[in-house]
């Protein structure tokens, strides 16, 4: 999938028509380092690493919307439009606003940077 279609998919929600490319790609960065914890609670035919599960696990999508400013609740459409774009992304270096994400929102959760 390529970025511009991915966006011109994104804004069939409107929550998203306002977020600008740095929060996607945020998303994806924090995606790439969180694909083991979105994995482990899933049943056991979607815990295939290629693959991007149908769900996104509700502490997952809590830890996103609170690091990306967005409400929770718009988390799972979100994700529905983009998981294989996401599930795509090589994992990259976090920057010193994920590290402060995982350190204010994400260590609550159960969830890490490492």
């Amino acid at each position: 999938m390529s970025v511009i279609s991915m966006l011109k998919d994104l804004h069939v929600l409107p929550i998203w028509c306002d977020i600008g490319l740095n929060t996607v790609i945020q998303y994806a960065r924090l995606v790439s380092h969180l694909k083991e914890d979105i994995l482990l609670p899933q049943p056991v035919d979607q815990s295939n690493v290629n693959e991007p599960p149908e769900i996104l696990p509700p502490t997952i999508a809590k830890f996103l919307a609170f690091a990306m400013g967005t409400p929770v609740e718009h988390m799972q459409a979100s994700w529905d439009v983009l998981k294989g774009y996401l599930w795509s992304c090589h994992k990259v270096p976090l920057l010193d606003e994920d590290y402060e994400a995982f350190k204010v929102f994400g260590w609550q959760l159960g969830l890490s940077s490492y």
